[in-house]
């Protein structure tokens, strides 16, 4: 488990005494991308959260019960297709690396950091891919989606769940009337085994929330949550599924993802000519007894339907240029 939850990222190496000399520390660097399978998730949520999952479903397709030449064949031209788009890409995406890191559009997403830190690697290589991001995306957007699911299920997902749902009616500013015995008067509804007040209490002041006395509209003297909308949305994202859902739905589409090619205006001239000001600014100029005409600039444009991109040659480390077509390896 120390393995792999160092060995996703750079420079977390394993510290270990050496066996024959226990005096001595030895490190060991574990960096790099492990494919793993296994019958169910891993327990430590520390190396589930630096994981991609795939969870794998029976096929409904016809196979043969035992594999043929076939096969055997796809796979060596998978591989192939797999080496090609190695060399044809691995190169020119560190060199375009070491100038600037390229948009993934991930930075759009209300996804967890980790989740962000793994997806990237992958974003960046389909970067210039509009219909393999996309559908990278909805996977993306989905794991969060099950992540949160899952939290909800907790003892704290309950409770944030409460918070979010009282703080829907509540139009006061500062506070959230809404107190330990309330949550868990709410959380016993229908509950096998009644929770305390008491412990309550405890996992809210564990999450951040701050209680101070104060009075409700009656007047009467109660106990309020201190209402912080920065921790409110980080809880309400990680805890309240209904929360991450909306989030989603109410992202604007990414411009990199809505088409291929994109128009471009170029400016080919600016002249000068009588014309009308904006509605709103003849308003003004008329209130303050002004002229209603004036000289304008206006720009000529003119409409670029398509852009092509050139890409550098790929060159082997040995000066071999790359041929279009590995053929038989």
């Amino acid at each position: 488990m120390k393995m792999l939850n160092c060995g996703f990222e750079r420079g977390k190496p394993v510290i270990r005494c050496d066996k024959d000399h226990p005096d001595q520390i030895t490190t060991h660097d574990v960096y790099g991308p492990k494919v793993m399978s296994s019958r169910q998730t891993f327990q430590d949520k520390a190396l589930e959260a630096r994981c991609i999952t795939e969870t794998m479903e029976e096929t409904s397709r016809q196979l043969p019960s035992s594999l043929n030449e076939k096969f055997f064949d796809k796979r060596q031209e998978l591989r192939n297709k797999l080496l090609m788009f190695r060399f044809r890409n691995l190169v020119p995406l560190q060199e375009r690396l070491k100038r600037e890191a390229p948009p993934t559009g991930l930075e759009h997403l209300p996804i967890e950091p980790r989740l962000k830190q793994v997806g990237t690697p992958f974003a960046i290589i389909f970067h210039d891919k509009p219909d393999i991001l996309k559908e990278f995306f909805n996977w993306i957007k989905e794991n969060q989606r099950k992540l949160v699911e899952e939290r909800a299920t907790s003892l704290e997902g309950e409770i944030v769940e409460v918070i979010y749902e009282s703080e829907q009616n509540n139009i006061d500013p500062d506070y959230l009337f809404v107190t330990a015995k309330n949550i868990t008067d709410k959380l016993n509804e229908g509950r096998a085994k009644p929770l305390n007040s008491g412990t309550v209490g405890r996992i809210m002041k564990s999450l951040g929330f701050e209680n101070v006395l104060g009075r409700d509209d009656d007047g009467k003297v109660t106990r309020k949550v201190k209402r912080q909308p920065a921790r409110l949305q980080k809880l309400y994202k990680r805890y309240v599924p209904n929360f991450i859902t909306q989030a989603f739905s109410s992202i604007d589409k990414i411009s990199q993802f809505s088409e291929v090619v994109t128009p471009v205006t170029v400016v080919t001239d600016v002249t000068s000519s009588d014309d009308y000001k904006t509605q709103h600014e003849c308003i003004d100029i008329a209130k303050r007894g002004g002229e209603d005409k004036v000289r304008l600039p206006v720009t000529s444009v003119t409409s670029v339907t398509s852009v092509t991109k050139k890409q550098p040659n790929v060159i082997l480390e040995d000066g071999t240029l790359v041929p279009e077509d590995l053929g038989e390896l």
